[in-house]
């Protein structure tokens, strides 16, 4: 499929701070978008595909870490999504649940 779908920007009102990180993740008819922030929050969000609207999923990965949230990546098979940054850790999503399971320790900042 060689069609590519385009979305105009928008705020993400749920942020008290700038937005560092961004990952997309399609999961059957759903497209999620996760957000990282420089104080060290994160949340997801629900993408409208037809109407190309933002709906805010009831932050069922409300993650608060000690320092900015520089690195998201969902799993290639979308069950996990890994969330990095400057606190030297590297937290494991559930995305089937919205829920930590893991913390990784690393020698540095995950970028």
């Amino acid at each position: 499929n060689t069609r590519c779908k385009v979305w105009t920007t928008f705020v993400i009102y749920q942020h008290k701070s700038a937005v560092f990180s961004i990952a997309l993740c399609k999961q059957e008819n759903s497209i999620f978008m996760a957000s990282g922030t420089k104080n060290g929050t994160m949340c997801v969000h629900l993408l409208d595909q037809n109407e190309t609207k933002v709906k805010l999923i009831d932050k069922l990965a409300d993650i608060k870490r000690q320092g900015a949230i520089r690195s998201l990546k969902f799993s290639s098979d979308t069950n996990y999504l890994f969330v990095g940054g400057y606190d030297k850790t590297v937290a494991m999503i559930d995305t089937n649940l919205w829920k930590c399971i893991r913390f990784l320790d690393v020698d540095g900042t995950v970028n």
